[in-house]
């Protein structure tokens, strides 16, 4: 087979070479439209002085000044708030197992044993007090993780925290 003749140069260099030139040429007429003799910053310089001159310097008056001088304003005088601690009830008359609340947080329901076993494993390393107790629905066994009883519910809503930021949503039991 003969080879056809022709040149050994690729069509990317076809295009790109007359590309350049008509860029330079472009530039070069771009520079022959400059105005000659002063330098551009020069001219710059220039021209801001003839602006400066021309225009008059522009002094914002805002009437808020003046008007926030003359006003004054008088608060009366509060006295200071004194913090008074509340007295404790005595324990033997007041205080009734019915006033105390208890609630627990319910971490999980497993039908599977292991399941519930390795939750409670991972709350307790994390420092709750962590119970599992079995309860049959509809015949079948399932195992419910508790985290508690809490009397105080600032600690009931720091262990809730906890949980979430291990990715368990807890359900809030009340203990009768």
């Amino acid at each position: 087979m003969a080879k056809a003749k022709g040149s050994n140069v690729p069509a990317w260099v076809w295009i790109f070479t007359p590309l350049v030139v008509c860029s330079f040429i472009a530039f070069l007429f771009y520079l022959s439209t400059l105005p000659s003799g002063k330098a551009p910053v020069e001219a710059l310089k220039e021209a801001g002085e003839e602006l400066k001159k021309s225009k008059p310097a522009v002094v914002d008056d805002y009437e808020f000044y003046r008007l926030l001088e003359q006003k004054e304003v008088h608060s009366p005088d509060v006295a200071t708030y004194k913090s008074t601690p509340k007295k404790a009830p005595a324990a033997s008359t007041t205080t009734s197992s019915a006033a105390v609340q208890k609630f627990r947080l319910q971490a999980g329901s497993f039908r599977n044993v292991a399941d519930a076993d390795r939750l409670k494993a991972n709350l307790t390393l994390n420092g709750l007090n962590v119970q599992v107790e079995s309860a049959e629905i509809r015949g079948e066994p399932w195992f419910r993780v508790f985290v508690g009883p809490f009397t105080d519910r600032s600690k009931m809503n720091a262990a809730q925290d906890a949980l979430a930021g291990m990715s368990i949503q807890s359900i809030v039991v009340k203990q009768p």
